[in-house]
């Protein structure tokens, strides 16, 4: 696990992750999907909405277009006009099995009515402990930690 020593040592990314969600998140790569992505396959079906929240977000778990959980840390914007409804009214991270075996992977969403972007967030370095744990229990991380998780 990494120490953050202040929040210079964080990225453009993490900055806005640790501010939405009021949580440390920290992965090794991030790719800008701009707003062409499409998140309707990670949510399919919502399997649970749970009632405990990590620092900000509430916590759901859906079951992705081939079945594997998928857990969404999710924050609804406040709107004050209809161009923040449309492009600025819920921040998510949706998290998913890792494309590299024993990882995750989160696609960090922002939206309204339209999807305004969307980044590739790999390989998850530092979480919550909470996090991790549901993850670990969703099955998107194995039982026995990573040193870096």
């Amino acid at each position: 696990m990494r120490i953050f020593r202040s929040e210079k040592d964080l990225t453009p990314e993490e900055r806005s992750l640790k501010s939405d969600f009021g949580t440390n998140l920290r992965f090794a790569s991030y790719e800008d999907l701009g707003d062409a992505f499409c998140t309707d396959f990670l949510c399919s079906e919502k399997l649970e909405e749970r009632t405990e929240k990590i620092g900000y977000a509430k916590v759901n778990v859906y079951a992705d277009g081939d079945g594997n959980r998928v857990v969404e840390l999710t924050i609804d914007v406040p709107v004050f006009d209809s161009g923040d409804r449309e492009y600025d009214s819920w921040h998510s991270l949706y998290l998913t099995r890792g494309m590299k075996e024993g990882t995750a992977d989160g696609y960090y969403c922002k939206g309204g009515y339209r999807l305004a972007s969307a980044a590739a967030c790999r390989d998850l370095t530092d979480a919550d402990p909470r996090v991790r744990e549901i993850l670990r229990e969703q099955g998107i991380l194995p039982d026995s930690p990573r040193t870096s998780v």
